[in-house]
């Protein structure tokens, strides 16, 4: 029986060898020596992310990367030391205090080298992943003195856990990934240094080990607990070494090295300190509702069932999400609740490990479930709202290096299991490769949620749907993809979740159709968060458009004053300036819109807006092209900066850019100003078939049929512009372009009655719109059809109706004096010769130069010299 059982186990140490890909042995290649042990945890940890390879920028990526010009190297190297991981000032007040330059410097090093496409990105955060994945596993073999297998298997264990994938998905995840390689690197040489027996080397091995903590500390803030674990594994040490040697230089050593690392640490938290000017992070309650609660058991009960749920997310990674912020977890409020349950559960298994590991600590096994627990806790004291407030409920991400003694410890807990359970160990170890297989689907999985930002906020919904910052951000995302009615639910749900939820009060407003309801709810979220810039950008655009332009203005500069680094709100600001005339002050914050934001579409756009007004044409085709470059899907600039270049006569240069706008994307508005240009040209061939193509497209616009008529009708075709614009007034019963140009029409093809229809339609519709500077041509021309078919009394109406608009209208008096010069020939009225003669003069005094009321004069003259010669 014994024999059997000793065949059994040699055949099974045979089968979990090969299984683990003969770590136990170095196998030579062509290349060199490939050590196994580091080599299939690495490439498992690749794999396991190479699905996520071809994510999009999601998230905090965008404001962290996409938007942030330390990171597009827009601003100096060393204000990029100055500024936190958003680009703000860390100083300010309006900083967020996350100090991570080295992980910054790292997305800028990745953008020079390897440009803007997220590929790249992820890369860099997998081969990281890899890199700490293999750094691990050295660290259990070499530094814990682990066996070979249990260094393996916690490193498998490590790469795969889904607990990471906001980490290496989520590119912004970085911070804890590079936090974590020097969290290693210190750790490492820092061992090295109690061991080495060279005394240099044990100083330089010291020194190395300060350095990569304060690296990690500069990528993440908790890369600075490296030192804290190595402190008490120094102790741990020296405790062992003690009881071993008992040697004084031992004790001595240690209690140098411990002081030198302690005053090390207060340097480095003294920097983090004056770095932020003294002021610590401000956060609201929606970042961490316990923190904001006046009751001190609500807020321990809380935190306690908030630290029971990290273990969970660790122990079983089944429900994930990318933000649990707001009310994603309840307070724990009384001691009845049930979930003070697995408060009490986690913190007796914690505890009995800590005693365990105390009580027998001379035993090598619980030597190493000493080391993991340390691994564990210490990196997530920070996180643990124990000494101060953080700025999130829960975060998966924060797990990253907690999770290297969470792996450990559940690796020697199977290697504890299987030397126990000699006789199920093929069960045993069945189990855990089922475990490996489990985690490494759900990471695969969860990559998947990581790919878009609508897979990510769509996982959120799923995930939590009671919170309601996941509302919120979906409706985001449904906006910017202009699916309204959807975006508008979801910030409702929000603020049916968070009635006093500022930013979707704010984001709610703008897509809404109502302008009071749109206040309403700008006003709410000013109310509830006074600094909310957006929501001063949105109020004050929306009162500017009504007409309360001071009171607009008075918002938008408030939004400035708030942060100066904003595009949107210099935009803004620089835009109603435009509008009232102030073109000083506008471009002075155009120019700074885009020197904060080199990137900003809007800015360039809006600038060239104002060469345009200005009359600096040539200036304002340059910004149009340089707002093309930014967004080439806005195909509008192109026709801008075209038609600036035709007011300026460079008809070449406009003619290149309406083509590459047509060639770019058939758009209908470059083909009609390319249009308009051939005509202007002299091509008006070309410039109809032009207007054909419009008309095949459907792309025919009011305003489009209105131009292309005008040119048939001077091209002599009169029937077919009378029948194009008759068919567009079906649909335009009312348009006063469609109506004016057709009553011209009509009255070119001298169906002077349906003219004159027509234009008394649009005196009237001019009269309701109060266009009184149209109005004065419409009586001109009605008068004239009135003339045209003898109606002599309501031209005479109409020519007296514009002098009573404008007494000095040449034309009005021209034709005025012309049907009293008639009246007088047909000898109707008398002293219709007094008043002809007295427009006309009235007309040759306004236009002297004008022949054919001279001729009028002359012809005046002839009838009251015959009319005098037949009186005497």
């Amino acid at each position: 029986m014994k024999k059997s059982e000793n065949n059994n186990y040699s055949k099974f140490n045979r089968n979990f060898a090969k299984c683990q890909g003969e770590f136990t042995n170095k196998t030579k290649s062509k290349s060199g020596l490939i050590n196994w042990n580091y080599l299939f945890p690495a490439t498992l940890a690749f794999i396991c992310y190479a699905n996520g390879l071809k994510g999009d920028f999601v998230h905090d990526d965008i404001f962290a990367i996409k938007g942030n010009p330390d990171v597009h190297g827009e601003t100096d190297i060393w204000e990029m030391f100055r500024n936190d991981f958003w680009s703000k000032s860390i100083s300010k007040n309006t900083s967020h205090k996350s100090y991570r330059p080295f992980t910054v410097l790292s997305f800028r090093l990745n953008y020079m080298y390897t440009g803007p496409e997220s590929l790249y990105f992820h890369v860099i955060n997998v081969a990281l992943h890899v890199i700490v994945t293999t750094l691990f596993v050295y660290t259990c073999q070499n530094v814990l003195h682990q066996r070979e297998r249990c260094a393996v298997l916690a490193g498998l264990l490590f790469a795969v856990h889904p607990i990471h994938t906001e980490a290496v998905s989520g590119i912004v995840g970085r911070a804890d990934i590079l936090a974590a390689a020097f969290y290693l690197l210190s750790f490492i040489t820092y061992s090295k240094s109690i061991i080495n027996n060279n005394v240099k080397h044990r100083v330089i091995f010291y020194i190395s080990s300060l350095v990569f903590a304060a690296v990690a500390m500069l990528s993440k803030e908790t890369g600075v607990t490296v030192l804290g674990v190595a402190v008490v594994y120094d102790a741990m040490e020296t405790l062992k070494n003690l009881r071993k040697d008992g040697k004084e230089k031992v004790l001595s050593s240690f209690v140098t090295r411990f002081i030198f690392t302690i005053f090390f640490i207060a340097i480095l938290l003294g920097f983090r300190l004056w770095i932020m000017d003294g002021s610590l992070p401000t956060f609201t309650r929606a970042d961490n509702p316990a923190s904001f609660e006046e009751s001190v058991l609500t807020r321990g009960f809380t935190y306690g069932y908030l630290m029971a749920l990290n273990i969970w997310l660790l122990v079983a990674p089944i429900n994930m999400c990318y933000d649990w912020q707001h009310d994603s977890v309840p307070l724990v409020e009384s001691l009845a609740d049930p979930r003070n349950l697995a408060t009490f559960t986690a913190a007796v298994m914690t505890f009995y490990i800590f005693m365990s590991s105390l009580l027998h600590y001379g035993k090598k096994h619980h030597y190493a479930l000493s080391v993991s627990l340390v691994l564990t806790v210490v990196p997530f004291v920070p996180a643990s709202n124990i000494f101060f407030p953080v700025g999130f409920v829960l975060a998966e991400r924060v797990l990253y290096i907690p999770s290297m003694g969470f792996c450990l410890f559940v690796t020697l807990g199977f290697f504890r299991i299987f030397d126990i359970l000699r006789c199920y160990r093929t069960h045993v170890t069945t189990i855990m490769l089922c475990l490996l297989l489990l985690l490494s689907l759900k990471t695969w999985q969860q990559n998947r949620v990581w790919q878009t930002r609508e897979t990510l906020f769509r996982s959120g919904i799923r995930a939590l749907p009671h919170n309601a910052k996941v509302h919120y951000n979906y409706a985001n995302f449904l906006k910017d993809s202009r699916e309204y009615e959807n975006a508008v639910y979801h910030y409702k749900e929000a603020l049916r979740l968070e009635s006093d939820y500022a930013s979707a009060h704010n984001n709610l407003g703008t897509l809404l159709g109502d302008i009071s309801e749109a206040e309403s709810h700008f006003r709410e979220a000013l109310r509830l968060q006074p600094n909310h810039q957006s929501a001063h950008i949105n109020l004050g655009n929306l009162l500017f458009k009504r007409g309360l332009k001071k009171e607009g203005i008075g918002y938008l500069y408030k939004a400035v004053e708030i942060e100066f680094r904003n595009p949107d709100a210099l935009v803004s600001m620089g835009g109603c300036l435009m509008e009232t005339g102030n073109y000083t002050q506008a471009e002075n914050y155009f120019q700074s819109a885009i020197e904060v934001s080199p990137d900003c579409y809007e800015g360039y756009a809006s600038y060239a807006v104002l060469l345009s007004k200005t009359g600096r044409h040539e200036e304002s085709a340059l910004y149009y092209k340089k707002a093309y470059e930014l967004d080439s899907s806005q195909s509008a600039t192109l026709v801008n900066a075209a038609h600036a270049y035709r007011t300026i006569g460079d008809i070449r240069e406009a003619e290149v850019l309406l083509k590459q706008a047509i060639d770019t994307r058939r758009d209908v508005s470059a083909m009609e100003e390319l249009a308009v240009l051939y005509y202007s040209s002299g091509r008006t061939r070309e410039s109809l078939a032009l207007y054909d193509d419009i008309e095949k497209q459907n792309g025919n616009s009011t305003e489009t049929v209105v131009r292309h008529a005008k040119i048939v009708a001077n091209q002599g075709d009169l029937e077919r512009a009378d029948e194009m614009l008759s068919k567009v007034l079906l649909n335009n019963h009312n348009d006063i372009d469609v109506l004016k140009t057709l009553a011209q029409v009509k009255g070119q093809l001298k169906k002077h009655q349906q003219a004159y229809e027509l234009l008394s339609k649009v005196i009237t519709l001019t009269k309701n719109a109060e266009r009184r500077n149209d109005l004065e041509q419409l009586y001109i021309e009605r008068g004239n059809n009135y003339r045209d078919i003898k109606m002599y009394d309501k031209a005479l109406s109409d020519y007296e109706a514009v002098l009573r608009i404008n007494p000095h209208h040449s034309t009005a008096h021209g034709n005025c004096g012309t049907i009293h010069h008639i009246n007088a020939v047909m000898q109707e009225p008398s002293g219709s010769i007094e008043k002809a003669r007295y427009h006309y003069h009235k007309a040759i005094e306004l236009d002297p130069h004008n022949d054919i009321i001279r001729d009028n004069i002359a012809r005046l003259e002839r009838l009251q010299y015959q009319r005098d010669i037949g009186v005497g």
